[in-house]
C-alpha cells in the first residue's frame, strides 16, 4: 500500500491529514443499484484514521507474536502473504 502513497504523506511534516483525505477520496464504489459514487475523503476521515490505527496495531502485535516464536514451537505462527516480520 506505501507505493500507492505519495513519499511526501510519509515524512514527519507532510499534512497526513490532506494525504489521507486524498487517498480515501480517490475511492469509487457501485451502491446496490450499480451507480458509481465517489468517497469523500473529508467525510470519513475520522473513521479512515481510526481503522488505520486499528490495522497498524494488529500489525504490531502480530510482528511481535511472529518474532517471539520464529520457529513456530510454542506458538503456531504463520507468515501472511505478503507481510514481512
Amino acid at each position: 500500500m506505501a507505493s500507492t502513497i505519495k513519499a511526501t504523506c510519509l515524512t514527519p511534516k507532510a499534512g497526513w491529514k490532506t494525504c489521507f483525505v486524498g487517498q480515501y477520496g480517490n475511492f469509487t464504489i457501485k451502491d446496490p443499484v450499480g451507480k458509481e459514487t465517489h468517497l469523500n475523503g473529508q467525510m470519513t476521515l475520522g473513521e479512515n484514521l481510526t481503522d488505520n490505527g486499528g490495522l497498524k496495531k494488529a500489525f504490531e502485535t502480530w510482528q511481535a507474536r511472529y518474532k517471539s516464536d520464529p520457529s513456530g514451537k510454542t506458538i503456531k505462527n504463520q507468515r501472511l502473504p505478503g507481510l514481512r516480520p
